[in-house]
């Protein structure tokens, strides 16, 4: 799932990048805004993670 998320917001900043910016800048800012969503993407993925085995005892299970 980590990889179909990176992949998808990869997708939308090149589409936006290069819609609305010129030569030069359209690749910087496509490098630059795949940097920080990838800081951004990872850290959700942290946040959410969780294995895909039940546990009984963890009140998120209920």
């Amino acid at each position: 799932m980590e990889t179909i998320t990176h992949n998808l917001v990869a997708v939308v900043i090149q589409i936006l990048c290069f819609n609305f910016l010129r030569f030069p800048w359209n690749l910087t800012f496509t490098i630059f805004f795949a940097f920080i969503s990838h800081i951004f993407v990872d850290a959700i993925a942290v946040i959410t993670y969780h294995t895909p085995d039940p546990h009984k005892e963890d009140k998120f299970w209920l």
